[in-house]
């Protein structure tokens, strides 16, 4: 359901950077994740079903996860025209593309360090259990790392 579309050459990233407000830097390659409306269509999936859209964001989340494990920077991209996109590549009408994964030499200053918490965040301060086996009484009780495993896992070495 979906097309991948590569681009390395440096004309055709500073085009798409030229149509990308969200590109940040000088990526040495970008992959652009399109959603193919005839592929959608021929398996007869409904357009307006989510997983369409949540297919695009797990081939993104995959694509950053292997950068990361190769040393390289990347960072996705939303942030652009579609119609300029889909007009400097020649896209045909039933690709949209969705999504641009940019990779490249890490950056040597992150360009929102600002956006990163002042302090390190621990686990229990984002983590919040709900209980409800008490009865129907919704109590909230924060992260216990002492307590038994949930739902079988085993606990990592002690």
């Amino acid at each position: 359901m979906h097309r991948f579309v590569v681009v390395t050459g440096r004309s055709g990233i500073d085009l798409l950077r030229a149509v990308s407000p969200g590109m940040l830097g000088h990526p040495a390659a970008v992959i652009l994740i399109c959603i193919d409306w005839q592929e959608v269509d021929a398996l007869g999936v409904k357009r307006h079903h989510n997983g369409v859209y949540i297919d695009v964001g797990t081939a993104a989340e995959n694509m950053l996860l292997a950068a990361e494990a190769f040393s390289l920077g990347s960072g996705p991209v939303t942030s652009f025209s579609k119609a300029a996109v889909r007009e400097i590549l020649g896209l045909p009408d039933s690709l949209q593309p969705e999504l641009m994964v940019c990779l490249g030499k890490r950056a040597q200053v992150q360009p929102f360090d600002r956006t990163r918490p002042r302090k390190p965040t621990r686990l229990e301060e984002l983590v919040v259990w709900k209980d409800f086996g008490n009865g129907g009484n919704d109590q909230t009780r924060q992260l216990d790392r002492t307590s038994a495993p949930v739902n079988g896992a085993t606990q990592g070495p002690a």
